[in-house]
């Protein structure tokens, strides 16, 4: 559902139809009192597309129930990282397995919502630290000369993120969601004015 909102907000953007963004209100209208109204934060969907979305629709609308569901997102992601981990290595990992992929999402919902944070004037430190501890655990299954022994060719995996810290497998997706987190992330860490409103 997510993935849907943010391409109708993003085909907003491109073309300012007012259909367009009459659906993308529709779609987040529905999952916020229908699909995620009873939700608990164990049972909240921790969905990056739809924080994405979400704050895309509050710059747009100024609508606070877009920020306040974005924000309940958030915090489900933090009640549902275990803590603490398991063992050092696992600090920021949300499996057993020390699944990445399942963090770097997390991660960009993270980041979407430090900048929306930023947007509205509020606090965002209550976000920072997770989004810090979630980008070092991803880095960790980035793979470089130290850590490319098992492929094949190893020049050629350099800069692939793995899919856990059990499983050396590759699949473009998890270079993306680990790609895009950090890339947000660092250009809000690098720059405490951006994403602010003007």
């Amino acid at each position: 559902m997510g993935e849907a909102e943010l391409g109708l907000v993003r085909l907003y953007a491109l073309e300012p139809i007012s259909a367009w963004l009459d659906a993308a209100r529709k779609g987040a209208d529905w999952v916020i009192d229908v699909r995620d109204a009873h939700d608990d934060l164990k049972h909240q969907v921790n969905d990056q597309w739809m924080s994405y979305a979400l704050h895309d629709l509050y710059v747009l609308t100024g609508d606070k129930r877009y920020a306040d569901h974005a924000f309940k997102i958030a915090h489900a992601i933090d009640a549902a990282e275990p803590k603490p981990p398991p063992a050092p290595d696992f600090a920021g990992s949300f499996s057993d397995t020390g699944e990445i992929p399942l963090t770097s999402a997390r991660l960009e919902a993270l980041a979407s919502d430090i900048q929306l944070a930023r947007f509205m004037g509020q606090d965002e430190e209550w976000l920072r630290a997770p989004a810090v501890r979630y980008a070092t655990f991803t880095y960790g299954g980035q793979l470089n000369e130290e850590n490319d022994y098992f492929a094949r060719n190893p020049s050629r995996v350099q800069g692939a993120v793995r899919e856990s810290l059990l499983s050396d497998n590759l699949r473009i997706d998890f270079d993306g969601h680990s790609a895009s987190a950090w890339l947000r992330l660092a250009r809000e860490l690098r720059d405490p004015s951006w994403g602010k409103k003007k």
